[in-house]
């Protein structure tokens, strides 16, 4: 193996090295996301009638929910808060301009 070829495994050696350190710094400095209080601030979908008390299925997963106000099925959602291992949601808010606001 002459000088070039060993500089070159060198440097390639160094880069792959220098992307395995970031990921894991990167890894080691993310936010752990675990539990019913993760779910805050996420979307999902009514897939039952919420009158005051129904099922949503939010990331991937059904969970049992209560609203103050009453959502139908198939309706989008927002996770409020967290009552132990219910979610409490409210109607998904509509965005501004979408349409639906004009008489």
């Amino acid at each position: 193996m002459d000088s070039a070829d060993a500089i070159l495994t060198a440097a390639v050696a160094a880069v792959v090295i220098a992307f395995v350190v970031w990921a894991v710094v990167r890894a080691h400095r993310a936010k752990p996301y675990t539990g019913a209080e993760s779910m805050v601030g996420a979307d999902g979908e009514a897939i039952t009638d919420i009158n005051p008390k129904g099922q949503v299925f939010v990331h991937g997963e059904y969970w049992r929910a209560k609203s103050d106000t009453p959502i139908r099925k198939g309706e989008e959602i927002k996770v409020v808060s967290c009552d132990g291992l219910w979610l409490v949601v409210a109607p998904k808010a509509r965005e501004v301009g979408d349409g639906s606001d004009h008489d």
